[in-house]
């Protein structure tokens, strides 16, 4: 059997189920639990066992959670079942309109990132911290910098991944896999499955959670497993960076602009510095809060957010700082 036509019935049994809910929920726990015991029963590998008992913890408990939970595991199927496109064709599509909409949806994200960076409000805070318009302008000189090195490299970041794996994992025997295949699989990143049996490894067996390009790149370059702990490090450092300038941000406009501007303009200091540092637990609160619901993925959110800056403060700061009111324009 071709492995593209087990993933297409894969996803044919994915639909099914979703058809034949709630039954086919509580079948699916009963066949789990079977499996389970069958395992065990029969001095089976731990390993084995485990991954039967996880994929029965995850199994949704309600039907409308099962709907979702089958509906993503059904496109994914559909996904690695379809006709692979070259890998090195630009845009891949199922014909050239919908290979037109691809680029104008990339270049439009280009746009979208491009003012979005320049309006960013926490960005744009730490420019008015510095003494002098010269020391400003150097500011924004070294950030953009820096921001334009970090664009310009994580497509390239992407690229070696993807060419390190093409040549050195597809085709290889699974059972001589380098050590930071099983190492990032045990935490859920990497998955291979043995479709067909044949102890090779194929790029359709292979699935890779997007955050693994990130973060095994240096172990997949040769580099000690350290270097990973030093790129998660910085990552964590560069979001804690901006949540808290975007939290500081949001907190002082509420009790700025909204609270003593609008709502109580004969406010004290200490009451608003008091009502600021509410707005912020406030604010992070409800951050948390939405951001453990997984609401979509974290590149539409990027695009969502970039494009909101954009179209609300880059054509605003633009008028207002050449419109003479500026503390720029002052400046001069």
């Amino acid at each position: 059997m071709k492995l593209a036509a087990f993933f297409r019935e894969r996803a044919d049994g994915y639909y099914e189920r979703i058809l034949t809910l709630p039954e086919a929920l509580d079948e699916e726990r009963l066949r789990l639990a079977e499996q389970i015991e069958e395992l065990k029963s029969s001095n089976a590998q731990m390993r084995e066992v485990v991954a039967i008992e996880r994929e029965r913890r995850e199994l949704p408990t309600s039907s409308e959670a099962a709907k979702v939970y089958w509906e993503k595991l059904m496109r994914d199927a559909a996904l690695r079942g379809a006709d692979p496109e070259h890998h090195l064709t630009p845009y891949p599509s199922g014909g050239e309109e919908v290979s037109n909409t691809a680029r104008l949806n990339f270049l439009s994200l280009v746009f979208c990132l491009m003012v979005g960076t320049a309006a960013l409000p926490h960005v744009l805070m730490r420019y008015y911290t510095t003494p002098s318009v010269r020391e400003a302008r150097t500011s924004v000189f070294w950030s953009l910098l820096f921001i334009l090195a970090l664009y310009l490299t994580a497509p390239a970041y992407a690229a070696f991944a993807k060419y390190e794996i093409y040549s050195t994992l597809i085709g290889s025997s699974i059972a001589q896999l380098p050590v930071w295949v099983s190492a990032w699989g045990k935490i859920g990143l990497v998955s291979i499955e043995d479709v067909n049996g044949d102890g090779i490894l194929q790029l359709v067996e292979l699935a890779l959670n997007p955050d693994v390009i990130l973060l095994a790149t240096p172990e997949i370059a040769g580099l000690p497993y350290v270097i990973s702990g030093l790129v998660a490090a910085g990552a964590l450092a560069a979001a804690l960076s901006t949540a808290d300038g975007l939290l500081l941000t949001i907190a002082s406009a509420l009790s700025h602009d909204v609270y003593y501007k609008v709502y109580r303009p004969e406010a004290t200091t200490q009451w608003r510095l008091v009502v600021s540092k509410t707005l912020l637990l406030v604010v992070a609160v409800l951050a948390a809060t939405v951001a453990s619901q997984k609401p979509a993925a974290i590149l539409s959110m990027v695009a969502w957010a970039f494009s909101l800056a954009g179209a609300a403060f880059f054509s605003g700061i633009d008028s207002w700082r050449f419109s003479g009111k500026g503390p720029m324009r002052r400046a001069r």
